[in-house]
């Protein structure tokens, strides 16, 4: 089966998955209304762009020669010249078999998460989760590794739309086909992910888990300094009430911090933790300073930024330092319009409701108000 044109393959490509437009688009990395302005011979694109795209959902792009007559030498010629495209399905019937397409899929996935939130990609990454797991069988090495980094980008889409079964079922996958694998990396990257799902649930299994990943042979010094990073939030959530284990919660944000020469967004993910542990601990001056510190190092994340901005001010509320909260509350009405994210929209539910005994405080009651103004209406 194959197509002529663009607009065909796309049609093509619809029918065989009983996609919609929003499908495909989404598939490709593209808005939908870039796919109806293609299908419908609105708007052309690039040959080396389309063979970008139709990559994506393991199309390819085939050239070959139209006929030039019966002379040999000029048929020649014009072959070098004329050609007619061809748009088919690359020869691997199953492109979740090829260890280059699944891990586009999960770079991609990482990219839209990280601006987008992942309320709108957890149908898509569950989706994908069930493919890879029916094409993995008994295949190399690559492609499982491939397939944790789906599995393990997946998981975290998941926990952020608050899809928390999910989210471990599909993180514990990612673990098993790392293992599998000998993917040291990925082992250590599921770890640190299955301490976070389970820290507010069950935080003496989460800090087993950041445990056993830093136990596992090989890990690096980057990931022995972010699992001691959520090893230490998780013991200062222990029961026994603030302080109770802050000496091993201390001693586990030390290791994280001693470790020099780390990514910025590494360094970013241990000062945030840390002060998310000081906070715990009711050491707020200690803990403004490092979400401070954090907050710097995520860039351009906007999903990053948002959330960890909400952690920041509710320890400004406990510490009492209200114009510092109401301050925050506004960068972060700034921000949380820019992504789709059930575990953002909690955390600023909890804010309001952490502002509602103090909202005889006019900076307090007017950074409420903005928060609410920005809060999505969901659908129970």
């Amino acid at each position: 089966m194959e197509a002529e044109s663009l607009p065909g393959a796309l049609k093509l490509i619809m029918k065989r998955n009983a996609w919609t437009q929003t499908d495909l688009a989404r598939e490709l990395g593209v808005s939908q209304p870039w796919v109806s302005l293609i299908i419908s011979g609105e708007r052309d694109t690039p040959l080396g762009r389309a063979v970008e795209l139709l990559a994506r959902v393991g199309w390819e792009v085939r050239m070959r020669p139209v006929s030039a007559g019966g002379d040999s030498v000029k048929r020649r010629e014009f072959m070098s010249v004329a050609a007619t495209i061809a748009f088919v399905p690359t020869p691997v019937n199953d492109p979740y078999k090829d260890a280059e397409y699944v891990q586009g899929l999960a770079d991609r996935l990482v990219d839209a998460h990280h601006l987008h939130g992942g309320v709108p990609l957890a149908a898509t990454a569950l989706r994908h989760v069930r493919k890879v797991k029916e094409a993995i069988g008994g295949e190399g090495h690559g492609l499982k590794v491939a397939a944790s980094n789906l599995a393990r980008s997946a998981s975290l889409a998941l926990w952020d739309a608050q899809q928390v079964e999910n989210a471990d079922h599909v993180g514990r996958m990612a673990l098993v086909l790392a293992r599998r694998a000998n993917y040291v990396e990925g082992i250590s990257h599921c770890f640190e992910n299955l301490c976070v799902f389970t820290t507010l649930r069950d935080p003496v299994r989460a800090a087993h888990y950041a445990q056993s990943g830093l136990r596992s042979p090989g890990v690096t010094p980057e990931h022995e300094a972010r699992l001691n990073a959520r090893l230490g939030v998780a013991l200062s959530w222990r029961t026994g009430g603030p302080g109770a284990n802050a000496g091993a919660s201390r001693t586990a944000i030390d290791r994280a911090r001693a470790i020099d020469g780390l990514p910025p967004v590494a360094n970013a993910v241990i000062a945030a933790n840390a002060a998310l542990s000081l906070a715990s601990l009711r050491r707020y001056a200690e803990a403004d300073a490092a979400f401070a510190a954090a907050l710097g190092g995520f860039g351009d994340n906007p999903l990053l930024h948002a959330t960890w901005l909400t952690q920041r001010i509710k320890a400004s509320l406990r510490a009492g330092a209200y114009p510092a909260a109401a301050d925050q509350a506004g960068r972060l009405a700034a921000v949380a319009p820019l992504v789709d994210s059930a575990r953002l929209d909690r955390h600023l539910a909890e804010i309001t409701t952490m502002i509602g005994p103090r909202s005889e405080v006019p900076e307090l009651r007017e950074a409420r108000d903005r928060l609410r103004a920005v809060m999505p209406s969901r659908p129970a």
